[in-house]
């Protein structure tokens, strides 16, 4: 089943896609990026709208990076985003995102697979390894570590969801 999203309610839709579908297997293809595979090394946390007042500059879709500075990167951003297609299988789960700009450029994010809770894992694992050596890996520290990348990564998370 195939489902395009008003243009009104683009930012609603961004949060409710991000959280339903944060630490899916997720392969990205289109004009724009050839082809990338999101799973275990770059996990996917979601879409977000990127504005400029009330004018939409562009949408970006964001994978988790492991870095103490920068727990989230994008992955692929589009401008002037003309359109947004959903696609659900069978169960009504989605199954792919079509992202197509006013140029022509055409995004595909195709969906696989349930929630992976090792990959949000994973992610603090990177972030907490990441402060253990900007601190010049010195030991004692572990659990502050672990603790703040928590913070960082459900921050970074909210962000995508609220």
């Amino acid at each position: 089943m195939k489902q395009e999203i008003k243009r009104s309610g683009w930012s609603r839709f961004c949060k409710r896609f991000s959280f339903g579908n944060q630490y899916r297997h997720t392969r990205i293809s289109g004009t724009v990026s050839g082809e990338v595979e999101l799973g275990h090394s770059y996990p996917f946390l979601g879409i977000t709208l990127e504005k400029k007042g009330r004018q939409i500059g562009a949408i970006q879709v964001l994978a988790g990076r492991g870095d103490a500075q920068q727990v989230m990167e994008p992955v692929v951003s589009i401008k002037q985003l003309a359109k947004m297609v959903l696609e659900k299988d069978s169960k009504g789960n989605a199954s792919r995102l079509l992202l197509q700009s006013k140029d022509g450029t055409t995004v595909n994010i195709d969906l696989y697979g349930d929630k992976e809770p090792s990959q949000h894992r994973s992610l603090i694992e990177r972030v907490a390894y990441s402060m253990h050596e900007r601190r010049g890996s010195a030991i004692g520290d572990d659990w502050n570590d672990w603790l703040e990348a928590e913070k960082r990564v459900k921050e970074a998370e909210r962000q995508l969801t609220e």
